[in-house]
């Protein structure tokens, strides 16, 4: 018999469908998500999944919801470490201008 598969997990099939099935260009909807969940077995309805993303959101994750119902994850690009170097020593320039001095002690560590 197969084992169930729990409804706290849905969040993470939903993250998983998000990170590598959508893009700008090809966002994924509420209901299309609730219907693969369904097909694996994993009973619940659009509100669910749409709280389930909201709960995402809140959390941090680079999601963009649409007004006409789809979502995707957003891709961001990370720094390279030449970028990382030219960064740092833009903010060490400019680090007189802050206000706080604790910032550039932290910034600087």
């Amino acid at each position: 018999m197969k084992k169930p598969i729990a409804k706290k997990t849905i969040i993470l099939y939903i993250l998983k469908m998000l990170k590598d099935g959508s893009s700008k260009d090809k966002p994924i909807t509420l209901t299309n998500m609730t219907k693969v969940l369904n097909s694996m077995d994993i009973p619940c309805d659009r509100k669910t999944v749409g709280r389930n993303v909201e709960y995402l959101i809140e959390f941090g994750y680079p999601i963009v919801r649409l007004a006409r119902g789809g979502c995707y994850f957003e891709q961001i690009e990370h720094f390279s470490k030449n970028d990382s170097n030219l960064l740092v020593e833009l903010i060490e320039k400019n680090i007189s201008k802050f206000e706080n001095k604790n910032i550039k002690s932290i910034l600087i560590h």
